[in-house]
């Protein structure tokens, strides 16, 4: 039995090894080898996969933007003045403030870019995908969204349009286009993260912030650059990064092109934004607010309060209202109900839907004008934040004194503090009312950055009003 068992098996095996002789080495020398299927792809096969058709369209409507301004004397450098070989000196007038990128609308050279990168520069240089340079003039900037406008006069320009930016979805491949860490016209490639983010970057109660979120790298030098879909349209300017070191660490956001496009219009137009004016406070629902109002869903916004006289008062919105949607786009975060106002002009009216009493409730609301409340500051000008000690300020506004619960007092408000700097070791906070500097009153930003870049001590007092109690502060001169 054993042997018939061991004889099967021996005459099994070698049929099978004939089977594979004549069959399975002819079979495996048709599979082709890798090196011959490569070869066999042809130039489109390749570039199916390739983003360089869009490229090399938005590329040459990409710049790159070196905003100067003139220099000012500090008390970091008063010293090295005394020993500079003045006749000698060959220093320029002007120092360079920020470099980043903008993008090309129009064949007339307007440029879109970011307010950071120019707000303050006596000097805007562009510099072309093609090698040239041109000075640029300054349309407009808008500090509440982020968006400038600024043109140069050059023949043969390439423009990219703007893209419709309420069409993009979560997933959707997007590129980056800028000047990273001075590495001129990078594109970098990733997704849309998310849509409608609110990160707090920009420091103004009404602020427009509903950014488009990308994995796409983004990184110092990207910021006023397009963000790019994939038929070569722009779709958000590339503003921020979220980031614990400096460079990007995957969450970069980018201004949404139909916000842009609403921007940059009036700024082209007029030079100004006069933007829509609702009046009220805004809170996201969450399950809290909607357990406490017995609502059906955690959906909506919260009106939180009402401001005196305002358009919502008037029009009969009441705080404990839950909006639920405006022109009949829902709505269920505060900076999306923003946004959404931004885009209205003073004087047109909404109609808003919203819940009060677990009742539903239509009503239109004409909209007024932050600039005509003084709710609207101006750009700064020439008025940059002191980069020795780390400080920005702005003048108190009718909103400030609201929001924080003051009375008419003097002084500037800190709108800024740059991390580790001097103003930042001695404890003063954003929102801090500046009062006076070693004991003189403060009138204006210009007359308190007068008086940092001129004081000659080593330890500056400060005196501030925080909370309607006043403390006094030292910021060393390191």
């Amino acid at each position: 039995m054993r042997y018939y068992l061991w004889f099967f098996v021996t005459r099994l095996t070698t049929l099978m090894y004939l089977f594979f002789m004549l069959t399975g080495i002819d079979s495996i020398a048709q599979i082709p080898s890798t090196e011959s299927r490569l070869d066999s792809w042809t130039g489109n096969d390749i570039h199916r996969y390739s983003f360089h058709s869009i490229i090399e369209k938005v590329l040459p409507a990409t710049v790159g933007i070196e905003a100067q301004k003139p220099q000012t004397k500090t008390a970091k450098n008063l010293a090295s003045d005394l020993f500079r070989n003045k006749k000698n000196d060959t220093s320029n007038s002007l120092q360079k403030l920020s470099s980043g990128a903008g993008v090309i609308i129009s064949p007339d050279g307007y440029i879109i870019t970011n307010t950071h990168l120019i707000n303050g520069a006596g000097k805007i240089v562009v510099n072309l995908f093609d090698n040239r340079h041109f000075i640029a003039e300054t349309m407009g900037l808008d500090v509440l969204s982020e968006i400038a406008v600024i043109k140069i006069t050059a023949p043969d320009l390439e423009y990219v349009r703007l893209g419709n930016s309420d069409q993009c979805l979560v997933g959707d491949r997007v590129l980056a286009v800028g000047n990273p860490l001075n590495l001129k016209f990078t594109v970098t490639s990733g997704i849309i993260s998310a849509i409608g983010r609110e990160v707090d970057i920009i420091n103004h109660n009404y602020a427009v912030e509903s950014f488009i979120q990308t994995d796409a790298a983004i990184n110092p030098g990207n910021s006023g650059g397009p963000l790019i879909n994939m038929v070569g349209e722009v779709i958000g300017i590339n503003t921020a990064i979220a980031t614990e070191t400096g460079v990007n660490m995957g969450f970069g956001f980018a201004v949404p092109a139909n916000i842009v496009r609403k921007i940059s219009g009036e700024l082209i137009k007029y030079g100004k934004i006069d933007r829509a004016y609702l009046g009220a406070a805004f809170l996201d629902v969450n399950s809290d607010i909607a357990l406490a109002l017995d609502l059906a869903k955690v959906e909506g916004v919260f009106v939180d309060d009402v401001f005196l006289n305002s358009p919502a008062e008037q029009f009969g919105l009441k705080p404990l209202d839950v909006i639920l949607s405006i022109n009949g786009t829902r709505i269920n975060h505060a900076n999306q109900l923003q946004a959404k106002i931004a885009k209205e002009m003073p004087g047109e009216k909404v109609w808003i839907e919203l819940l009060r009493n677990q009742e539903l409730i239509n009503i239109a609301v004409e909209l007024g004008s932050l600039a005509g409340i003084g709710l609207i500051q101006e750009p700064a000008g020439d008025m940059p934040e002191s980069e020795y000690y780390g400080i920005r300020v702005r003048k108190l506004t009718a909103e400030d004194r609201y929001a924080l619960n003051i009375d008419n007092s003097k002084g500037v408000l800190i709108s800024k503090i740059k991390q580790h700097s001097p103003a930042d070791l001695s404890g003063l906070k954003v929102d801090d009312i500046i009062i006076s500097v070693d004991g003189t009153s403060v009138a204006n930003e210009k007359d308190f950055y007068q008086k940092l870049d001129s004081f000659p001590r080593e330890v500056l007092l400060v005196a501030v009003q925080r909370s309607q109690q006043r403390f006094h502060f030292f910021l060393r001169n390191y």
